[in-house]
């Protein structure tokens, strides 16, 4: 299905990658619901920020990876669709992201999780909530260096200073 979400992608489709990329989620138990999204995006982002409150680095650096080829799978599919959905149903993206933290701290610490968190606290920083998006961009940042994760340098520092602190 990820192979299927990107050449959908690269051919510019973006809203059917999505929905290809949705339904694969779907079959392995992650559903993001396409009714009632607002309701949805805030019900989540109660629940992620329920969860992440009570979460430092240190609580992050205890949790083992996981390499359940479905864990990792499912961990790939939220992280490009969060993309991908900024392209092709942006209404779909909080919610995207919401559950993507919410997988990688349920299932393990994967190599998408400081993308994840950088975009969450991009997410809090545009709700007015600077100080909290502040920490999740230094959590997404040490998460990322203390796992040794090279292949989202350029993506997590983008959405921090790029996107969150432009200055």
């Amino acid at each position: 299905h990820y192979i299927h979400v990107r050449s959908l992608a690269q051919r510019n489709e973006m809203e059917k990658a999505v929905d290809v990329g949705l339904e694969a989620l779907e079959l392995i138990g992650v559903r993001i619901p396409s009714d009632n999204v607002k309701l949805h995006t805030l019900i989540e982002l109660f629940k992620t920020r329920r969860l992440m409150k009570r979460i430092c680095v240190a609580d992050l650096k205890k949790i083992e990876p996981n390499k359940e080829k479905q864990v990792v799978s499912a961990s790939r599919l939220l992280n490009i669709l969060g993309t991908l959905s900024l392209s092709g149903k942006k209404h779909l993206c909080p919610l995207i992201c919401f559950k993507s933290v919410q997988f990688n701290i349920k299932h393990g610490i994967l190599s998408g999780m400081p993308i994840s968190l950088a975009t969450y606290g991009f997410l809090l920083s545009r709700f007015g909530m600077l100080t909290e998006a502040t920490s999740y961009c230094e959590m997404a940042n040490a998460v990322r260096e203390d796992l040794g994760i090279v292949e989202t340098i350029a993506s997590v520092n983008m959405s921090i200073y790029g996107i969150v602190f432009p200055f």
